[in-house]
């Protein structure tokens, strides 16, 4: 019964519409904790990668540990119909990103994804993105222009990909069109990286800790440092008690 209006290419979720979701906020919040010492002291701007990709680098122990919860709430069948429904086959996740923000320095810019942009790799992407801690607008939160005024824009622009300065999105955007996803830990919302300008982690007070969860069309992944269906991680992730809706996420595609 739920889904993605091709028009506007996002969803926003009801609280506890998600199954588990408290689990896999707590979880994050539980990793980012166990390495909060080392990621102070080696912050560098804009943000700290505390649960992500790691090149082509083995899998390891620990990013095991990381990931396997995440890809079971991943693979709840509310998202699995919901994505699936969207792309017109079963997804897999391309994706699971935890980063960490903190404030930005007065003298500090926008740089890097802090810039408007969309990813042009893959038209079928679409984005879970979920705070793990309370987010407000001072503190970076994930910030899109709808998916019918970002085609305009693109239009107008000539868009063929890279960072967009703010005075010219804001030539054309207009208040009702920027989307600002603050609120509590734990809430949940879908949007489309491809059709949709984006940028995030300005944060202006405080700092962010944000769990964004990519699905793709299984055809469109390439092999990318990023995508998750490699095989040492098929093999490391997947055993006798994963669900098959797991393996789907994690599958190769020939």
């Amino acid at each position: 019964k739920l889904y993605i209006s091709k028009k506007e290419r996002s969803f926003k979720f009801k609280k506890n519409q998600l199954k588990n979701i408290n689990l896999v906020v707590d979880h994050c919040k539980k990793i980012f904790n166990e390495k909060k010492t080392s990621i102070l002291e080696n912050y560098k701007p804009p943000t700290h990668v505390v649960i992500g990709p790691r090149g082509d680098k083995k899998i390891n122990v620990q990013q095991i540990k990381e990931l396997k919860p995440i890809l079971k709430f991943a693979a709840q069948p509310t998202l699995m119909g919901l994505v699936s429904n969207y792309i017109g086959q079963i997804p897999i996740m391309v994706s699971a990103t935890l980063t960490y923000t903190k404030a930005m320095k007065p003298t500090q810019k926008p740089i890097n994804f802090q810039k408007f942009h969309t990813d042009m790799l893959d038209e079928s992407l679409l984005h879970l993105v979920i705070p793990i801690d309370n987010i407000s607008v001072k503190n970076g939160p994930f910030t899109y222009i709808d998916a019918p005024m970002s085609s305009k824009i693109m239009k107008k622009i000539r868009y063929e990909g890279g960072r967009v300065e703010d005075n010219i999105i804001k030539k054309y955007a207009k208040k009702k069109n920027i989307v600002k996803l603050s609120g509590n830990r734990g809430q949940a919302w879908l949007m489309s990286p491809y059709y949709s300008f984006h940028m995030g982690a300005r944060v202006e007070e405080g700092h962010r800790l944000m769990l964004i969860i990519c699905y793709g069309s299984p055809n469109m992944a390439i092999e990318h440092e990023r995508y998750l269906h490699r095989p040492d991680i098929q093999e490391a992730l997947l055993g006798k008690n994963s669900s098959e809706l797991e393996k789907n996420l994690l599958r190769l595609y020939n």
